[in-house]
């Protein structure tokens, strides 16, 4: 085998070896709903009691500033994002980035939690991202509602011509004492409702 073969399989093998790696990485998920043309995955995530949760879906007839526009009405979060009881803008810097405050209604004997998020856009010629993440406040929460310590969520969004793909990923710990098993039950359920409702608003 010449030296310019043997640099060739070499390299071969390492790239095999690092696809190999990456697949065996990914995080174990299952999928959880698929109805109305939403997909709800929830995935182990190593170190980490509560798991991790992956959504797809596809917007029609519905473009990227329609959609932007939306996300950024804080006014109607109320009006679609599941058990949102009430949201408040906080601050705004510039037109693709914003703070904004959430309480969402908590199951009996859960308290209610707080959100205090940042949430950005990044944009790409094919491909925009919005991430959300949670950020400190001076601020206490009430007394009755328990600030959420960790929300770290990213929309992909494809654009092709108007019709949008949508993969959603988020990551939370709810603070307090919720039991694993029970934060991990309605991780599905409330992104589901919540997509479900966010299309019959957008698509027309």
């Amino acid at each position: 085998m010449t030296h310019s073969n043997r640099s060739k399989t070499r390299t071969s093998f390492i790239l095999s070896c690092s696809i190999a790696v990456s697949c065996f990485a990914q995080p174990e998920c299952d999928l959880k709903r698929n109805a109305d043309g939403i997909k709800v995955f929830t995935c182990k995530t190593e170190n980490e009691k509560f798991k991790s949760l992956r959504a797809e879906f596809v917007l029609e007839n519905t473009t990227l500033k329609e959609l932007k526009d939306f996300l950024w009405d804080v006014t109607q979060y109320e009006t679609w994002q599941y058990n949102m009881l009430e949201a408040e803008k906080v601050s705004s810097s510039g037109a693709d980035e914003m703070v904004y405050r959430s309480v969402v209604d908590a199951p009996w004997p859960v308290q209610n939690r707080e959100l205090v998020v940042k949430i950005k856009v990044i944009n790409d010629i094919t491909v925009t991202r919005i991430v959300v993440h949670s950020i400190p406040y001076d601020k206490p929460p009430p007394d009755d509602v328990i600030r959420v310590p960790l929300f770290d969520a990213s929309w992909k969004i494809i654009h092709e011509g108007n019709t949008l793909k949508v993969t959603y990923s988020l990551r939370i710990d709810p603070g307090g004492s919720v039991p694993a098993w029970l934060a991990n039950i309605a991780l599905a359920e409330g992104p589901y409702i919540s997509f479900k409702k966010l299309k019959a608003h957008l698509v027309k």
